[in-house]
């Protein structure tokens, strides 16, 4: 969880495609397309990076 570059994958809620994405690419990018159905995974990217934080945050505070 602490590489930015790291792949991971993200499914369309709506035809669930995946689609790999780097952690640094789903922070910095505001909006996702799912390119096989068209459907804007602005939500999904939003709860991915929400959990890639979240998981970040537990760790370094069991780090300290």
């Amino acid at each position: 969880m602490g590489d930015d570059d790291s792949i991971t994958p993200i499914a369309c809620s709506e035809c669930s495609n995946q689609i790999e994405k780097t952690y640094q690419s789903l922070r910095d990018e505001d909006s996702l397309v799912c390119p096989a159905c068209g459907h804007s995974m602005k939500a999904e990217r939003a709860a991915v990076v929400e959990h890639i934080e979240s998981i970040r945050n537990a760790i370094a505070s069991v780090a300290r």
